[in-house]
């Protein structure tokens, strides 16, 4: 398997093309810190949504975690460094032929795993990077990319 692994931070070799593609911008300790605080202003409580992770067998209890659209991210990226002044890349492989036991747990079968790299860069400031990984078969798969919204939180 040929993994993508993005890095947690910006190669030192690459920071000068960033500051480069920001305008020159070097940030100052105190605009990082306002900057900062602009990125961890609670979501208006309309952004958030709920979702049931784990419960317990006869579905009695449960954990939930709240959690905002993937668009209500790029909206205060966008409003705090504008469209030009950050990106993001995904990175999605499979794996193949992984034993998993079944839900019985006396018997295993062959299945694949979806692993999504997300590293999101800031110009002049940094890059930061997530992973996530679902069974291929569960039918949420397709959501890895959307848990991984929030890798700069």
């Amino acid at each position: 398997m040929g993994t993508n692994i993005a890095t947690a931070a910006t190669s030192p070799a690459l920071i000068p093309a960033a500051v480069q593609a920001a305008g020159g911008k070097e940030y100052t300790e105190e605009e990082v810190r306002q900057l900062v605080a602009a990125l961890e202003e609670p979501f208006d409580p309309q952004e958030i949504k709920w979702r049931v992770t784990n419960t317990t067998k006869d579905r009695a209890r449960g954990q939930v975690i709240a959690y905002a659209d993937p668009r209500a991210y790029m909206d205060r990226l966008n409003a705090v460094f504008t469209v030009r002044g950050w990106t993001r890349k995904y990175a999605v492989e499979m794996i193949n032929n992984v034993e998993r036991k079944t839900s019985q747990g006396s018997e295993s079968q062959m299945v694949g795993k979806v692993v999504v790299t997300s590293e999101v860069s800031i110009y002049g400031l940094g890059t930061h990077s997530g992973i996530g990984e679902e069974w291929a078969d569960n039918e949420n798969a397709g959501t890895a990319c959307g848990r991984l919204a929030r890798v700069f939180q």
